[in-house]
């Protein structure tokens, strides 16, 4: 993976395991920053899934349960921006559940997608199940 340290990843779940979430690492690498999305700590400050999961669910224990249940594909990109670029593209056509609702006014996404071309050198890392 070190070649591809920085990239996408998707985080899909549920009975139909549906893309929940779509996240970047660009300055931190894989292993940092998806940790992070599963922390413990009720107040923690990147509880992303958690927190987001609880708003339907009983209890965070119960919603971090689910969460642990996640499976995650790594998509590593070596140039930062295309990363940007296509985290927005991810998440304007796929709408992830978990993602906060951006707005997307005058976001033209096959124009991002024509403008990347090959500039994006990427490889599907690994699907990791939790």
């Amino acid at each position: 993976m070190s070649d591809y340290p920085n990239g996408l990843y998707f985080i899909f779940g549920g009975n139909l395991r549906q893309l929940q979430y779509v996240g970047k690492c660009t300055s931190r690498s894989f292993i940092e920053r998806i940790p992070a999305h599963f922390d413990q700590r009720e107040r923690a400050w990147f509880n992303t899934l958690p927190k987001k999961l609880t708003q339907n669910r009983q209890s965070y224990s119960a919603a971090l349960g689910e969460a642990l249940d996640f499976e995650i594909v790594l998509f590593g990109i070596r140039d930062r921006e295309a990363a940007c670029e296509l985290e927005r593209v991810f998440r304007y056509y796929y709408k992830p559940v978990l993602n906060t609702l951006r707005r997307f006014n005058n976001f033209d996404a096959d124009a991002t997608l024509d403008k990347l071309g090959n500039s994006a050198l990427y490889s599907v890392q690994e699907t990791v199940s939790l």
